[in-house]
Formats: structure tokens, C-alpha cells, sequence
């Protein structure tokens, strides 16, 4: 059955478009998930946690995008298990087969943050990854590549384009693969950001003119210490500030 809001069917379609170009472009360096009937696939957990609360686009204040989906120490690709590990991870009431066997220190230090908890398990933020599927080794953090990101660009650029439509959407770009080497305070208005990421990636083609809002860049979770501090202390903060920070 559909969903019956208009804007509920469009970002499903998105998505799940999204999920097949994932699969032609980055099976060369990615592994798969798998789903619940063992089928490959390249998604993001993150997202299919967003879809999974029902969640309507007009909803979605902003988006907070990580570089990659790393294998957990068991080297688990279950689509099915991230997701629920993720679910449980900002539950309220936790499931306890999960307590301290999924959460690393990107999830602990995102929920430290107490209304940033808040903003995701409501589903007013998304949190995604920039490349989907998870990494062929057990390593979970270091850069990716340029090859690696120019082939995903398309990919979560696309999912950026149907969400950010109105003026005080924002994205949260987390870690330095999302940064050039020179950044400019032109780098903070959202739509230019990813002009600029369309030309560095060579994709002439994409089209950012109905973008709104603004870009904020911020270290990984994996490496935040601040426990106990408030997501608007921490994140959102005028352009400015962040475009300081990177000097």
C-alpha cells in the first residue's frame, strides 16, 4: 500500500531509487547489507531507520551526514539488525540483547547530547551516511577515498535536493571527508556546497537551484567530548562560527 502523503511517497521513491544507483556505483568497493529475504543491497541504516517511524519530508528540520556505515566487531551486515540496533540505541526503553553490544563511540557521543537524542529519535533529524553499504574490512574509521566519494556524491546529494526546500533546513556535515582544503564562508550557504562538490566530483549534471538553507560542518561524533552539552550549544551556531573553526 502507498503512503498517502504526497511527501511521504516522494522521499520513499527517492530513497529507494537512491538504494539501485548505490548498488551500480559502489559495488566496485563496498559490501553489501543484506535484507530480510538475504538479498544484497546498499542502503544506508541510518535512513531506513528515518523511513521506518513514518515520518513525513515537510517534517524534517535538518540532516546530519557521516561518511560511512563501518562493520560492527562481529562484522554483522544484517540491514535488519543495524536498523534495529539503531532503534534501540535512542529508545527509551531499550531492548537489553542489545545494551553494550551495539553502540560505539559515534552512537554514545551522539547520545550525549541530550536534544540532539531527542531530534533524532523524534525524526525531525536525519542522520545518513555519505557512502552506503559498509566497508570489506573490519576498520572502521579513515577516509574512503576520492574515488569513492566522487561515485557516492550523486547518491546522497540527491536525497540533500528533496529535503532541503525550505530556508532554515540545514545540514550538519560531520568529519573532514565532507571539507575541501580551502574553505570559504561562500561554503555555508547550502546550495553552493554542493555546487562546489558537483564540480570537484565531475557531475555536470546535477542541479542544486531549489535548494534552500545552510551547510555547518562539525569533527565526527566518534571524537566529540562533550557530554552533557546541548545540540544548539554545540551545533547550531551561526555559519560563521564553524567557518572559523576551520581556519
Amino acid at each position: 500500500m502507498l503512503p498517502k502523503h504526497k511527501s511521504e511517497r516522494f522521499r520513499m521513491n527517492t530513497i529507494t531509487t537512491c538504494e539501485k544507483d548505490a548498488k551500480k556505483s559502489l559495488s566496485k568497493w563496498m559490501a553489501p547489507l543484506r535484507d530480510r529475504e538475504d538479498v544484497d543491497i546498499f542502503a544506508c541504516p541510518w535512513l531506513r531507520y528515518w523511513m521506518d517511524m513514518g515520518k513525513t519530508q515537510d517534517q524534517v528540520q535538518g540532516m546530519l551526514i557521516l561518511q560511512d556505515w563501518g562493520l560492527d566487531e562481529k562484522g554483522a551486515v544484517d540491514l535488519e539488525y543495524q536498523v534495529k540496533g539503531i532503534q534501540n540505541s535512542f529508545s527509551e526503553t531499550p531492548e537489553k540483547k542489545f545494551e553494550g553490544e551495539f553502540e560505539d563511540a559515534t552512537i554514545k557521543n551522539m547520545k550525549n547530547v541530550s536534544n540532539l537524542k531527542k531530534k533524532i529519535a523524534e525524526g525531525t533529524l536525519i542522520v545518513m551516511n555519505a557512502v552506503w553499504g559498509c566497508r570489506k574490512k573490519a576498520e572502521k574509521s579513515g577516509y574512503l577515498g576520492n574515488e569513492i566519494h566522487r561515485a557516492a556524491f550523486p547518491i546522497w546529494s540527491a536525497v540533500v535536493n528533496d529535503f532541503a526546500i525550505k530556508d532554515n533546513f540545514f545540514v550538519l556535515f560531520a568529519g573532514d571527508w565532507a571539507r575541501f582544503e580551502k574553505m570559504t564562508i561562500e561554503d555555508t550557504v547550502l546550495q553552493s556546497f554542493l555546487d562546489r562538490w558537483a564540480k570537484w566530483a565531475d557531475k555536470k549534471e546535477s542541479d542544486f537551484s531549489k535548494v534552500k538553507g545552510k551547510a555547518y560542518f562539525c569533527a565526527h561524533p566518534c571524537t566529540w567530548r562533550i557530554a552533557g552539552k546541548n545540540f544548539n550549544e554545540i551545533m547550531i551556531q551561526e555559519p560563521e562560527d564553524w567557518f572559523k573553526k576551520l581556519e
